[in-house]
């Protein structure tokens, strides 16, 4: 439906991080709805597997009325809710970023994670596929093999 999505994707694929406590090649799973008014996207709201760990998120347009600048969304996340600190504290890990679109199927940003302890920064990138997407492209791996 328009204002209702799943996500799939893998998270810190090839990176060692290790000594900042992430994992990984992680999993994300999110199910989400869009808050829709008229033909544009404000805000959208979702949850599942973040990171191979409970956790949601919500993403905010705050320019959704004005073009070009309706395709910037501000976002935050919040996973790993048991996780304990190096100071032996129980927090979870804290994600506030932002993200635009510069065409429909790809969005790029930036974001600070893992605010209340390590601060660090990450750049990200995400491909969109649609479900009509995904039947073209199951399609073509059909006809790809001998």
């Amino acid at each position: 439906k328009p204002d209702k999505f799943y996500f799939l994707g893998i998270a810190n694929a090839g990176t060692d991080i290790a000594g900042l406590g992430e994992k990984k090649n992680t999993l994300n799973f999110k199910l989400g709805r869009d808050l829709i008014i008229g033909d544009k996207t404000v805000a959208t709201g979702y949850a599942g597997v973040l990171r191979s760990t409970g956790g949601l998120g919500i993403g905010v347009r705050p320019f959704y009325k004005c073009n070009p600048w309706s395709r910037i969304e501000v976002y935050g996340e919040a996973y790993d809710f048991s996780r304990t600190t190096p100071s032996n504290d129980v927090n979870p890990r804290l994600i506030a970023g932002a993200r635009v679109y510069p065409v429909r199927w790809l969005r790029v940003g930036g974001s600070v994670e893992d605010i209340s302890v390590e601060k660090n920064f990450h750049i990200n990138a995400d491909v969109k596929l649609e479900d009509e997407d995904l039947a073209y492209f199951l399609a073509l791996v059909g006809l790809a093999r001998p």
